[in-house]
């Protein structure tokens, strides 16, 4: 006698005649219903990584697929969120928002005294500020944190941080990467910048010192340069013969007496 024909479970299929076992389907492809010719592509935002499936499973937060028939699916590029599974799509963070690494679930929030560049991918804090970045997770709320630049920093653009923080002129830091500044003897001295430059052949904490062959009278007078060798024993013959000569006058006068 003969046996009854089986129906293809779901997830194969069988589009031919008399054969005797049904096909997985594809990845990429599925097949929910048994006794079905053929398997259908996975649908936009959804993915089928191996043979024989029944259904196919949506792409995760953080990651998209706009394509049918799919193996799998992609992470968000920066800048860009996708908060649901099954996202056909990522979107564009908002406004005061970052997404700065890729398969971001949900954009950031900046700091109130920042906001966000142009490709939504680092928090700039406002003039004024310097920023403190919360290393892609949210501290107090917030991608970043942003502090008042102390007095003698120079944070006139926004996006300042401790690492890009200069020093105004007239002022002067130990390190470039220390938050006290200090107000030279006279600003002249003190050029600012990253790394504090002095002037006027200056060198040293306030750039109060001169540079080796160069002298200074005070703090605050010029730094010139030191007399040549033959110059300063000239001087110092002058200065000889003149004590020298008070001496015989000095002896001249006690023996006259």
């Amino acid at each position: 006698g003969s046996v009854a024909c089986q129906p293809c479970e779901p997830g194969r299929y069988q589009n031919a005649n008399n054969q005797t076992v049904c096909l997985f389907c594809d990845i990429g492809r599925f097949n929910p219903s048994p006794r079905q010719t053929s398997c259908f592509g996975c649908k936009p935002g959804s993915f089928a990584a191996q043979e024989g499936l029944e259904v196919c499973t949506k792409c995760p937060p953080g990651e998209f697929q706009s394509n049918q028939a799919s193996t799998n699916c992609t992470q968000c590029d920066l800048g860009r969120e996708a908060t649901l599974p099954g996202a056909e799509l990522c979107s564009d963070c908002v406004a005061g928002a970052i997404a700065a690494k890729k398969g971001t679930v949900k954009c950031l929030t900046c700091h109130p005294a920042s906001i966000s560049s142009i490709d939504k991918t680092k928090c700039l804090c406002l003039t004024g500020y310097y920023g403190i970045d919360n290393n892609d997770t949210s501290v107090n709320g917030t991608a970043n944190t942003c502090i008042l630049c102390p007095f003698g920093a120079k944070c006139e653009i926004p996006g300042i941080t401790l690492d890009t923080m200069e020093t105004q002129e007239g002022f002067w830091r130990n390190d470039s990467a220390e938050l006290q500044f200090y107000r030279c003897l006279l600003p002249k001295h003190c050029k600012g910048g990253r790394n504090s430059t002095c002037g006027g052949n200056r060198e040293g904490p306030l750039c109060a010192i001169c540079q080796e062959g160069f002298r200074s009278s005070t703090g605050y007078a010029d730094c010139t340069p030191c007399p040549a060798k033959s110059q300063a024993a000239g001087v110092s013959f002058v200065i000889v013969l003149a004590v020298v000569s008070g001496l015989v006058l000095m002896y001249y006068i006690v023996l006259k007496n």
